[in-house]
């Protein structure tokens, strides 16, 4: 009960724009290795997305 609570909240702050996340750089599947290498190098201010 306690995890769905918190869960509830996440998304709600989500949703409301209250919570989000930044993001360093987008990268399609087929570029997996240069995410990687991104993510390996760890200098980076935001998340790294993958799309399909």
């Amino acid at each position: 009960q306690q995890q769905y609570t918190l869960f509830r909240e996440l998304a709600q702050a989500i949703e409301s724009g209250d919570l989000h996340a930044r993001v360093h750089a987008t990268f399609g599947i087929d570029q997996i290795r240069e995410a990687l290498q991104l993510a390996a190098a760890g200098e980076r201010d935001g998340k790294i997305l993958l799309t399909p």
